[in-house]
């Protein structure tokens, strides 16, 4: 589709008139479903992607793409598999077979594409792809971006109207027999789970089945944080132990350990870099090294030559907090610190300057997250407030839990937040309207 066909179309109708205009005609049908028409609205209406997951089913796409052009070219070839020749017949035909409306067969070839999808790019991919079909007759695969943007419409309108189904993951046995210790921090992705507790063990859990795999030992203490790494196999866990240690999850074994000088309460990881911040007042920047750019390490820094690369190194040291810092986010170039002594303080992440200090809270503050345009906090005065990241004055304050609040996430315009109170509630950033809460699903904070 032309890309200014595409903005005059956009211009117009959004994606409740396109779900509408599809039924005027098969020529309309055909334009309303185009995929860069439905890719340009899933961003337009601020939705992300997962950049691994996409990047993984891109490849597959590529290697399928190659099949089908392997497919056309030995069209006549009887060793091909059934639904491939099937496929390949359908698409040569001259002109479509008497007594087949245009719809009934685009989705014959829609049925038969969609099994050798199936083949070719897995179960978890292959009802996101779909095909143009090209003038000399070839086609071309594509990410199916209309099925994409309804699915994530439907997650959206999931969020906003609280509906869930709760799943309760266990399986995992104790440490001590007879005994269930506080789970402090949980971590996932599209394939691993972990859980960090008091009794010094990561438990970590397959994330499709839910099966458990195993557990982590080696901290000398509480488990208080952890981040993951899939790409590299790596998972980071912080310990009221004064120790960052880094887990390789094909092996469960540490190959490396970093430290505080008290308990580290805090991590955050993305790409190469680590912050992590500690009841020592000190908030900690890392990055992952593969010893080739030595020079932006921290002179200060005491390296374990032990350590082989590629390992994490030191960058600098942000001090200046004069309590606990509990919390920490970053990204876009700053870094977010939320301490014990009521302020949020803002940094930069390249040269490790203080940018601005915040203190909008009457009691330490327990949780940060940045957005593109606020700092969202939650402290032990129960309220969570919102803050514009710009000048550092307070938007709105949302008083809706009524015990410290310990976590809190975005999700595009939501803010979802955990509280001592024993529930979650769901807010909108932009109005500070409660939405819903989740209770009764923890007994105890």
């Amino acid at each position: 589709m032309p890309s200014e066909l595409r903005h005059q179309i956009l211009s117009y109708l959004d994606a409740p008139d396109l779900k509408n205009a599809k039924c005027v005609s098969s020529k309309w049908l055909q334009i309303c479903t185009y995929p860069t028409l439905w890719k340009s609205l899933y961003f337009q209406d601020d939705y992300s992607i997962a950049p691994g997951p996409m990047l993984e089913f891109e490849r597959r796409i590529a290697i399928m793409q190659e099949r089908i052009d392997e497919m056309f070219a030995n069209s006549l070839d009887a060793d091909l598999p059934y639904l491939y020749n099937a496929f390949c017949h359908a698409l040569n035909v001259g002109s479509i077979p008497s007594g087949t409306s245009p719809y009934r067969h685009r989705q014959q070839l829609r049925s038969l594409f969609s099994k050798i999808a199936s083949i070719q790019l897995g179960q978890e991919f292959y009802r996101s792809a779909s095909f143009l079909s090209e003038s000399d007759g070839s086609i071309q695969v594509v990410v199916d971006w209309h099925y994409i943007y309804l699915h994530r419409s439907l997650l959206e309108k999931n969020w906003r109207s609280g509906s869930c189904v709760p799943i309760l993951i266990d399986g995992a046995p104790d440490r001590y027999p007879g005994s269930r210790e506080v789970i402090y921090c949980v971590v996932f992705d599209h394939n691993t789970l972990a859980a960090g507790s008091r009794d010094c063990l990561i438990r970590v859990w397959d994330m499709p089945s839910l099966n458990y795999r195993g557990g982590l030992c080696a901290h000398e203490g509480s488990v208080l944080c952890l981040q993951l790494d899939s790409k590299r196999d790596l998972l980071i866990s912080g310990s009221s132990d004064a120790t960052i240690k880094v887990w390789d999850l094909r092996t469960g074994a540490v190959i490396q350990q970093m430290w505080h000088m008290d308990s580290v309460l805090g991590l955050h990881f993305d790409g190469l870099n680590l912050v992590s911040c500690s009841k020592d007042t000190t908030a900690r920047i890392w990055r992952w090294s593969d010893g080739s750019d030595v020079s932006s390490i921290d002179e200060s820094a005491e390296l374990d030559d032990e350590v082989p690369y590629p390992k994490f190194v030191s960058v600098r040291v942000l001090t200046g907090h004069r309590a606990p810092v509990n919390c920490v986010h970053f990204m876009d170039g700053i870094v977010a610190t939320a301490s014990a002594d009521r302020t949020v303080r803002i940094w930069n992440f390249d040269t490790g300057a203080i940018i601005r200090t915040v203190q909008s809270h009457n009691r330490g503050i327990s949780s940060v997250q940045l957005t593109p345009n606020y700092i969202i906090t939650g402290s032990s005065d129960h309220v969570m407030k919102i803050i514009d990241r710009t000048t550092g004055s307070e938007v709105r304050a949302l008083v809706c839990h009524t015990g410290l609040v310990r976590s809190i996430d975005t999700h595009h315009s939501l803010l979802v937040s955990g509280g001592y109170d024993q529930t979650i509630k769901v807010c909108d950033v932009k109005s500070g309207e409660l939405l819903h809460q989740l209770p009764d699903y923890h007994s105890s904070k």
